[in-house]
């Protein structure tokens, strides 16, 4: 069952008694909020020598359970901030939620934490509650030594007109956090329960539910449309390619004009083919198609927030394999531009897929395109595990990715795209190269993007390294990050 949020004006004294209360507590020195005065004497007392321990230190997202015969409260830690960020907010609430979680509490308690307007403390209290309380048990037989999910939060405020706000930003909420819990879910999927066709079978389930147009294009028509690089990655695998083209129409007046037009990697599981990768970690390689399910999610989401846009969301699925009809290095390959390629390793099929897609996104006059990809493990030497790297020759784009950043918490760099890149991708048998080396890796591979997307303004995120994370944070555990979802949905819901 979901977890679910509701906002009352009930008080905390009479909710103590129902579920435990969440008592926010600012980093020692500081003071217990001044409602704690109207708790029952015992849970008041509680909290004050649960305050007043050593221990106990009100770092983000520490927690002390106090709990008493007919009431109980849960002291949680909210840091050195004078005004709390919606992401610390967000880590908050995570962390409460996985204290509570594991305490095998189902039902929690809490005022609106943060600095913000009430619509953005609920959303922030909502992406971190549904997040932190995030498991991926689909393939678990025995899911006993798992903690218990809470079942949920209700938020309290006096105010009517706040709390009205605050329902909008549950909802909101909601939607932010289930796009991102989709991407965790499909990226946590091993890769023989999600080849290209029930992949697509997923996406229109998806697309179904907000009325979204799908069309899928098979093998067949991938040939027909001339996306040559699109059939050469897939063509090792007995699970042939499929193409998605996603439409969401948010401003219907003007229905034939595309906003942005989003272009996700879709590899559903990436062996290197020929170029096969070492062994080491190869089963990571099943979440090689995040940055298509973050686009696929991103425009669910819109249709729910009912964006005043019009997208298209594009994802060429492949699984790249070595066998037989496996493309090699020294083949070239003529992709939907007319362009041609070189391929020197077969390992550096990210960026071949998304020509294609790049290209095909053009049919649609976007006034902007965006791609997002796990592409390069440069990046990952860059960055590391922090932020994924964003490149674009448009600054106003990068500002508005930088706003985005800011207010989702999932942060980015921009990284140099200049033309002297290109001469890692000189080709002495066609007209680029698919690989330039080790030497500035990310830039070289996002200057081959550029070759396909026209004159139209683009931004390139890279956000290999952030797909898994190696041990758990306050609002995302152990495995799949969902990152870029909300990066992207931010992104898009700025006026």
């Amino acid at each position: 069952m979901p977890l679910q949020l509701s906002c009352t004006n009930q008080t905390p004294a009479s909710l103590c008694r129902q579920m435990p209360v969440t008592v926010p507590v600012g980093k020692k020195p500081s003071k217990l909020p001044a409602w704690v005065s109207t708790l029952p004497d015992d849970l008041r007392g509680s909290i004050n020598a649960a305050f007043r321990t050593e221990g106990f230190e009100g770092k983000t997202g520490e927690t002390v359970i106090v709990r008493c015969p007919d009431s109980s409260a849960i002291l949680v830690g909210t840091g050195s901030e004078r005004a709390i960020s919606a992401e610390s907010a967000r880590k908050i609430y995570g962390s409460l939620i996985l204290s509570a979680a594991k305490a095998k509490i189902p039902h929690v308690a809490s005022p609106l934490i943060g600095g913000h307007d009430a619509l953005e403390s609920a959303e922030a209290a909502t992406v971190g509650s549904i997040l932190g309380n995030y498991q991926f048990t689909d393939f678990r037989t025995d899911r006993s030594k798992l903690p218990v999910p809470v079942q949920s939060v209700t938020l309290w405020e006096p105010d009517a007109n706040k709390r009205r706000k605050a329902t909008t930003g549950i909802e909101s909420g909601m939607v932010l956090a289930e796009a991102t819990c989709r991407v965790r879910d499909l990226v946590n999927t091993p890769s023989n329960e999600l080849n290209p066709h029930k992949y697509a079978l997923i996406a229109a389930k998806w697309c179904d539910e907000t009325k979204i147009k799908l069309q899928v294009l098979g093998p067949d028509e991938i040939k027909r449309a001339g996306m040559g690089a699109v059939l050469a990655v897939g063509g090792g695998s007995v699970n042939e390619p499929r193409f998605l083209i996603a439409t969401y129409t948010g401003r219907k007046g003007r229905a034939k004009e595309v906003d942005f037009a989003l272009v996700g990697k879709g590899v559903t599981f990436d062996s290197g083919g020929i170029s096969i990768k070492p062994s080491e970690n190869m089963w990571e390689m099943r979440g090689d198609m995040m940055g298509s399910a973050v686009v696929l999610s991103t425009i669910c989401a819109a249709a729910k927030l009912k964006l005043p846009l019009n997208l298209v969301a594009l994802a060429p699925l492949v699984e790249n394999m070595p066998s037989g009809t496996a493309y090699r290095p020294g083949d070239v390959v003529r992709t939907l531009s007319g362009q041609t390629i070189e391929i020197i390793s077969t390992d550096a099929e990210g960026r071949l897929i998304l020509a294609d897609a790049l290209s095909y996104a053009q049919r649609f006059q976007p006034k902007a395109i965006l791609d997002v990809a796990t592409l390069t493990g440069a990046i990952c030497i860059a960055l590391g595990e922090v932020r994924c790297g964003i490149f674009t020759e448009k600054d106003d784009l990068a500002r508005r990715l930088d706003k985005a950043a800011a207010s989702s918490g999932e942060r980015l760099w921009r990284m140099p795209l200049d033309e002297d890149y290109d001469e890692g991708l000189a080709s002495e048998v066609a007209d680029i190269k698919n690989s330039g080396g080790r030497y500035g890796g990310a830039s070289i591979a996002a200057r081959l993007l550029r070759k396909f997307t026209g004159d139209y303004p683009w931004v390139h995120i890279d956000i290999a390294g952030m797909d898994l994370a190696p041990k758990g944070r306050p609002y995302c555990p152990k495995g799949a990050t969902g990152f870029g979802a909300r990066l992207v949905i931010d992104f898009l819901r700025q006026k």
